[in-house]
């Protein structure tokens, strides 16, 4: 468990390499990230309401679809 004030961001990656899995994971300040959620059903008001409870933004991802890097996550 992490406090609050130590919660950078929240993000929801959308995609990946079965294209239809959503990730939602809570980010600290150093970096680090942490999955909460994962679902093969959109989880955007999961990510919605942890960061509004927090007080932090949503960073959303998607999956990079082109070269040898296909399936990574990026911003």
């Amino acid at each position: 468990m992490l406090p609050f004030e130590q919660i950078g961001s929240v993000s929801y990656a959308a995609g990946g390499q079965g294209e239809d899995t959503f990730v939602v994971s809570v980010c600290e300040k150093t970096g680090d990230c942490h999955v909460v959620e994962n679902s093969r059903k959109p989880l955007d008001g999961t990510a919605a309401r942890i960061a509004r409870l927090v007080g932090v933004e949503v960073e959303k991802k998607t999956a990079d679809t082109g070269g040898l890097g296909k399936g990574m996550l990026t911003k």
